[in-house]
């Protein structure tokens, strides 16, 4: 698996903020653009709240869990990062 990725396939930021190339009018990409191309083609930004582990206190340093927005327990994650992880292997493996 490389270690870097062109692009991400268009999961949770598709379309999530302006396309900085449309409202300029030289967006080359058109339709495929993974950016939103007007306000009403804006969709809401998902909630990353509790979907990766906290290094921190993984590494046992203190972490303040009340104010924390990473998960400190395999019962606190969220599924966004399952389904980033899934999209990104099908978009690596086809």
């Amino acid at each position: 698996m490389p270690t870097y990725l062109p692009f991400l396939p268009p999961c949770r930021l598709y379309k999530t903020q302006l396309c900085s190339f449309y409202a300029k009018g030289i967006c080359a990409r058109g339709n495929k653009c993974s950016w939103a191309h007007g306000e009403l083609d804006v969709r809401p930004m998902p909630k990353f709240y509790k979907t990766r582990m906290c290094y921190t206190f993984l590494s046992g340093s203190y972490c303040e869990a009340s104010k924390c927005t990473f998960a400190h327990t395999e019962e606190e994650l969220r599924g966004s990062g399952k389904a980033l992880r899934l999209c990104t292997k099908y978009f690596l493996d086809g």
